[in-house]
């Protein structure tokens, strides 16, 4: 009998347990659905204030399209293994997860309309109508879209001017009297001044001291009991007068006085030396040394140009006079074309070219390769064809080049063979042949040969080298 009761105590506290726990649970669902609930009313109304700055969604977007390819558990998809927490969980990870964010940090998919956040907001409630719903996973992925639309909404809210919410003290007050203002004269000019006899008030001028001391005579001549003057009133004259006084001209003093034909002289004189305006400097000149003024044997004034390479000398008409003058003092420059003629006709000036251009190639040889050795052989080959202009350029020739400039560069023997570099010739439309690695060791065997014969020559002639 001891062992039945105790048996039943420990059913009924069993129960109890089961009870609480089941009580607990159920309590704890009813408040994590309010929360649920009231979180997912923020986000419809937040939804209704996204601002018309998010794109308008349509039926080909990205939403409508989700959920047209995973749809929910029902008739024309009943799988068992798919369920509402899963098609929820894959819907919004797709479209709002953490990593479908723009390079600004906000959700990609956020838009407006009946095929954006409307239809969110209705799975929303159609999800957690079935109960089938995992409140806790839902419960994070409704935060992360209520306060994205929250940082939408206030970021683009219109700004509320604060003196349209200042209430209108004035008008609601009815002892309010505006501040009395100084009335504003009609005239940008202060009109006369009377005062309390009617006469006027004058400033302190001249004119002012006259009328002041006639009026004071006739009050004295009146208190004799003499006839008083009638006296003249010149208010309107007056008034004229300190009116053109205050409206002075301002005088401008130009430094001088000109009688109009003075300045009409300059002004031609301007206009004739625009006229005259020299154009781009004459390149011949530079040719010839400065010129100088000279006076040939009729007595006629020339300016005389010396060539700088020989003895020739070109003369034009010179038109200035005087001691200490130059070229540059001509109002109109004279044809230097006889200058150019000189120029390309000048034989010692071209040889003093062809020196220069000699001496530039041989700096820029001798710059471009790397050794001295490579520079005089390079440029013995270049010079072979220049002086005989009999000889065009052959594939010997280029074969022989293209070996030294790969000695030179101590480049691979197969540089030749690339591929790119055929590309190359074929783009630039070159005739020769790009030599292979043993063509480029017969040409370098060549070059070994005539420099071991040029050394061998050398030290025949002078065996003292060997010493």
């Amino acid at each position: 009998m001891a062992c039945r009761s105790l048996s039943m105590r420990n059913d009924g506290e069993i129960f109890v347990a089961l009870y609480q726990t089941t009580l607990a649970f159920v309590t704890m669902s009813s408040s994590a659905q309010k929360q649920f609930e009231k979180r997912l009313t923020a986000l419809k109304e937040l939804t209704r204030k996204l601002p018309s700055i998010i794109p308008l969604a349509k039926e080909t977007d990205r939403i409508n399209e989700i959920f047209n390819k995973i749809p929910v558990p029902g008739p024309a998809n009943n799988d068992p293994d798919i369920t509402v927490s899963s098609v929820f969980n894959r819907r919004m990870d797709i479209l709002f997860g953490e990593d479908v964010r723009d390079g600004n940090g906000r959700l990609k998919y956020i838009l407006r309309g009946k095929f954006g956040m409307d239809m969110v907001t209705e799975y929303f409630s159609s999800s957690l109508a079935t109960g089938a719903l995992s409140l806790g996973t839902a419960m994070v992925k409704l935060e992360r879209l209520v306060k994205e639309l929250e940082v939408l909404c206030s970021a683009n809210a219109p700004a509320v001017n604060s003196a349209s919410k200042r209430p209108n003290s004035e008008a609601e007050d009815g002892d309010y009297c505006p501040p009395k203002r100084p009335r504003v004269s009609a005239s940008p000019e202060a009109g006369p001044a009377f005062d309390e006899n009617g006469d006027e008030i004058l400033e302190d001028t001249e004119l002012g001291e006259s009328k002041e001391k006639r009026r004071l005579a006739a009050k004295k001549k009146g208190k004799s009991g003499g006839p008083a003057p009638k006296a003249k009133t010149h208010k309107k004259k007056a008034s004229a007068k300190a009116a053109q006084k205050a409206a002075e001209p301002i005088e401008i003093e130009s430094g001088e006085e000109s009688d109009g034909t003075s300045a009409m002289k300059k002004v031609e004189e301007q206009e004739r030396t625009q006229g005259a305006r020299r154009g781009p400097s004459n390149d011949s000149m530079h040719h010839f040394h400065d010129p100088l003024p000279v006076q040939n044997q009729r007595g006629d004034l020339r300016w005389e140009f010396c060539c700088r390479y020989c003895k020739c000398a070109r003369s034009f008409l010179r038109t200035v006079k005087g001691e200490n003058i130059t070229f540059d003092d001509e109002r109109v420059l004279p044809r230097l074309n006889n200058l150019a003629s000189h120029v390309s006709e000048c034989s010692k000036k071209r040889v003093a070219d062809e020196q220069s251009t000699a001496e530039g190639r041989e700096k820029a040889i001798a710059e471009l390769m790397n050794t001295r050795e490579s520079a005089k052989m390079m440029e013995a080959y270049l010079c072979e064809g220049q002086l005989n202009p009999a000889i065009e350029p052959t594939q010997k020739g280029f074969l022989r080049i293209f070996s030294a400039w790969i000695l030179d560069e101590s480049l691979p023997w197969t540089t030749g063979e690339a591929p790119g570099l055929h590309a190359l010739f074929r783009y630039l439309k070159l005739r020769y042949e790009l030599p292979t690695d043993t063509t480029v060791r017969n040409q370098l065997a060549e070059i070994f040969a005539n420099l071991h014969a040029k050394v061998v020559k050398i030290f025949s002639v002078s065996p003292s080298c060997l010493n």
